[in-house]
């Protein structure tokens, strides 16, 4: 298993906005390439939140990252707090699970310390 968490600001509004717009191509959206190196996503779908942070959207999917090789089962979470974004994304590399789960308590964990950090005050 391959893991990768992401911390990403915005306004608080649009940090909204974000996991709105997020929820909302899950309803459609099955496939889309990848940014990088001509791969691609498939089998897109809508995972079980975790009831972490102010919001929290999830999903599933297959991810081709190079072109001709085995598809890795995903998760990615995307989780609010305030207005930051923590996505967390793991995959299976060896290509031999349909599917995988980021471990819960890391994701409680991880979303507790930005909790923790975001209320405190500024120095």
């Amino acid at each position: 298993m391959a893991g990768q968490v992401f911390l990403t600001a915005y306004s608080a509004e649009d940090a909204g906005r974000v996991l709105d717009d997020l929820r909302a191509a899950l309803r459609t959206c099955r496939a889309f390439p990848a940014l990088l190196g001509g791969g691609k996503w498939s089998n897109v779908r809508a995972a079980e939140g975790l009831g972490e942070g102010d919001q929290e959207v999830a999903f599933r999917a297959k991810m081709i990252a190079v072109p001709d090789t085995p598809a890795l089962a995903t998760e990615v979470r995307v989780v609010r707090v305030g207005a930051t974004l923590v996505t967390f994304a793991t995959n299976d590399m060896s290509g031999t699970h349909n599917e995988v789960h980021i471990p819960r308590d890391l994701v409680h964990r991880q979303v507790a310390a930005l909790q923790k950090v975001s209320a405190a005050p500024a120095a």
